[in-house]
């Protein structure tokens, strides 16, 4: 019962979540931030336009080796 009353108050009153007295109150969630497929198309054209960088890493040795994906281990007994 005083937990529903609590969330209830911190609804009706989201400054609550700020106050560093009743942060320990209050669990942060992350709100979902949904994209459209306009604003995903504007991203990818924004990063197609760019330079593409140079493989560093695995992905160096693997390129430059001439491999396309990670090969599978292979275990020896």
């Amino acid at each position: 019962m005083l937990i529903k009353r609590i969330c209830k108050h911190t609804k009706d009153n989201p400054s609550i979540a700020d106050d560093p007295l009743t942060q320990g109150l209050v669990t942060y969630r992350a709100r979902k931030v949904r994209k459209t497929s306009d604003e995903k198309a504007a991203e990818d054209a924004v990063e197609a336009s760019k330079e593409p960088t140079a493989p560093t890493g695995a992905d160096r040795f693997f390129w430059s080796n001439g491999l396309k994906q990670i090969p599978h281990p292979s275990f020896v007994r």
